[in-house]
C-alpha cells in the first residue's frame, strides 16, 4: 500500500492529514493539506511536501500519529534515515505521546540496527506481510 494511497483515504475520510516540509535549517514543519493533486509537490528524496501557501501550518500536538520514512527498520524501533537528522530532530520535539508509525517492505527489516544517541525510536512498523507492534504503544 502507497503512502499516496493512505493519504487519499485519509482525506476522503474526512480526516485532518499534514505533511512535513524540510527546512533549510535542518527543521521540519507541518502543514495542512486538502488535496494530493492541489496542496502538494514532490519535494527531497521523492517525499511528497506540502506547498506553501496553498496549505496551512499545523502545530505537532494536532496529530495522533507521525507515519516517518526510513531506509531500514529494527525490531527495537531503531530506524535508519537518510543521515541529515531531520526526522530524528522532529521526532525528539514531538515526545512520546503520539505514535511514530513507519511503512516499510519486509526487506528493509533487519534484526539490529546501531543506533546512535539522537535517534529517535518509532512505535510500529507496517510491512506487505505483518504490523510489527514494537511494545511502546498500541
Amino acid at each position: 500500500m502507497s503512502t499516496p494511497f493512505l493519504i487519499q483515504h485519509a482525506l476522503r475520510s474526512g480526516k485532518k492529514v499534514g505533511l512535513p516540509l524540510s527546512l533549510q535549517n535542518g527543521q521540519i514543519e507541518t502543514y495542512f493539506i486538502r488535496s494530493l493533486e492541489e496542496d502538494v509537490k514532490e519535494g527531497s528524496f521523492g517525499i511528497l511536501e506540502p506547498i506553501i501557501p496553498k496549505t496551512s501550518k499545523a502545530s505537532q500536538s494536532s496529530f495522533d500519529f507521525f507515519v516517518i520514512p526510513g531506509i531500514a527498520f529494527d525490531l527495537a524501533g531503531n530506524r535508519m534515515g537518510w543521515g541529515q537528522g531531520y526526522f530524528d530532530r522532529y521526532l525528539e520535539r514531538i515526545g512520546t505521546s503520539q505514535v511514530k508509525l513507519a511503512l516499510a517492505y519486509e526487506i528493509q527489516i533487519c534484526d539490529a540496527l546501531c543506533p546512535e544517541p539522537h535517534d529517535q525510536r518509532i512505535d510500529i512498523v507496517v510491512t506487505e506481510k505483518r504490523v510489527i507492534r514494537l511494545g511502546v504503544k498500541s
